[in-house]
């Protein structure tokens, strides 16, 4: 899928149900028709892509190929458009960036995590 997908899906009144899955590099062939995915082809640019319709939408960030150019600048770009962050993964290790309303919560950072590294397990699979 790609941003064109998911702001005509907006257009229809229906989003995904699920965290939208940003991969930077290639994508799986298994997740290719995934309506919550947007893959971004390293060099790609994406300050010149529209964002808009993942406003609201949660967004999770996946570094399967090291262009740490794209995704800045497409984590960025999520955030100015009005995404809610979750967390991004690079090398197997999640990083959430959502954030708990008790910050003594252990329990949402570990789940948050743990749901971070099953998709990237899923990605690399």
């Amino acid at each position: 899928m790609s941003l064109q997908a998911i702001r005509d899906m907006r257009m229809q009144r229906a989003k995904p149900s699920t965290v939208l899955t940003v991969v930077v590099g290639d994508a799986p062939k298994h997740w290719k028709d995934d309506p919550a995915l947007i893959e971004l082809k390293p060099g790609c640019q994406p300050r010149l892509m529209d964002w808009r319709p993942v406003v609201g939408l949660w967004a999770a960030f996946y570094l399967l190929k090291p262009d740490w150019t794209v995704m800045d600048a497409a984590v960025d770009c999520a955030a100015a458009a009005g995404a809610k962050l979750y967390g991004f993964v690079h090398a197997g290790v999640g990083y959430p960036l959502a954030v708990p309303l008790d910050p003594s919560d252990t329990k949402f950072i570990k789940l948050a995590t743990y749901n971070l590294q099953d998709i990237w397990n899923s990605l690399c699979t």
